[in-house]
C-alpha cells in the first residue's frame, strides 16, 4: 500500500519521493486508487502557501504565486500534456498524424496560444474565487485526478509506449471504484458544490473517453494532462458561478 501510495506522488508530482524495491505492472495501475489523496497533498501545500501569502500580499498577486507553485509541485506535465494535445488535435488530418505531432517535444503556435489562455484564465478565476479559493482549489485538483482515473479506467491506450499503457486496461473495476469514493467522501467534506462538481467531472470522463476513442483509437499521457487541466479549469468555473 504505501509503494503505490509513494508511486502516485511520485507520478503526479516532482516532490522527491523514494519509492521502496521494484514497482511491477500491478503496482503502478494500483497506484491510480491513490490519485484523488495526491491531489489533496498537492491542494493542501497550496492552500498552505495562499493563507501564508494572502496576508501580505494582493489577490492578484497570491493567485500568480499559487500557480506557480502549483507548476513547481506538478512540473508542468499536466499543462504539457494540455499544449501537445491542442497542436496535434489542431495540425493532424488522422490518428497517425496526430498522435506524431503530439510526440513531438517542441510546442507549436497554436498549443503556446492555448497555454497562455488557460494559464490565464487560472490566474483570473484564482482572483475572483478570493477566499472560496481553498476549497475550490481542494475540490477542482482532487477531481482532476479523479477523472483522470476515470478517464483511464473507460479507455484504451492509443499507443502501445507511453503512460496511458501503464493504466489503461489494468485498471480493476475494485481500485477505480475506491479511487472514485475516495473522492466522494472529500467532495462531501467540502461541500454541495464540490459533488456536483464530482458528478461535473464524470460526465466529462466518460464523453472525453468516447471523444479520444474516436478520434485516436484511445488516449496517451498527453490527452490525460489534457483532461485534469479541462477537468480543473471547469471545477473552478462551476465554483464561481455558484458563488457569484
Amino acid at each position: 500500500m504505501i509503494k503505490r501510495i509513494l508511486l502516485s506522488v511520485q507520478f503526479l508530482t516532482r516532490l522527491p519521493v523514494i519509492v521502496p524495491g521494484e514497482a511491477d505492472e500491478a503496482d503502478i495501475a494500483g497506484s491510480a486508487v491513490f490519485f484523488p489523496l495526491t491531489g489533496l497533498i498537492i491542494a493542501g501545500i497550496l492552500a498552505g502557501a495562499y493563507f501564508l501569502l494572502f496576508s501580505v500580499l494582493p489577490a492578484f498577486v497570491v493567485s500568480v504565486l499559487v500557480l506557480f507553485i502549483y507548476i513547481i509541485l506538478t512540473g508542468s506535465l499536466h499543462l504539457d500534456g494540455f499544449a501537445d494535445t491542442v497542436d496535434g488535435f489542431y495540425g493532424g488530418k488522422d490518428k497517425e498524424g496526430i498522435l506524431k505531432i503530439m510526440d513531438d517535444s517542441r510546442i507549436g503556435a497554436i498549443g503556446a496560444v492555448w497555454l497562455f489562455t488557460v494559464i490565464t484564465l487560472f490566474i483570473a478565476l484564482f482572483t475572483y474565487l478570493s477566499k472560496e479559493l481553498v476549497p475550490a482549489l481542494f475540490s477542482a485538483i482532487v477531481l482532476g485526478r479523479t477523472g483522470a482515473v476515470l478517464l483511464m479506467y473507460f479507455s484504451k491506450p492509443a499507443k502501445k509506449t507511453g503512460l496511458a499503457g501503464m493504466f489503461c486496461g489494468k485498471i480493476t473495476f475494485l481500485q477505480a471504484l475506491v479511487a472514485y469514493l475516495t473522492a466522494a467522501c472529500i467532495c462531501a467534506i467540502l461541500g454541495w458544490k464540490a459533488v456536483a462538481g464530482l458528478f461535473i467531472v464524470t460526465i466529462l470522463s466518460v464523453i472525453a473517453a468516447k471523444y479520444f476513442q474516436r478520434k485516436l483509437g484511445g488516449i496517451t499521457g498527453d490527452t490525460i494532462g489534457f483532461s485534469i487541466v479541462s477537468f480543473e479549469a471547469v471545477v473552478l468555473i462551476y465554483w464561481l458561478i455558484r458563488i457569484s
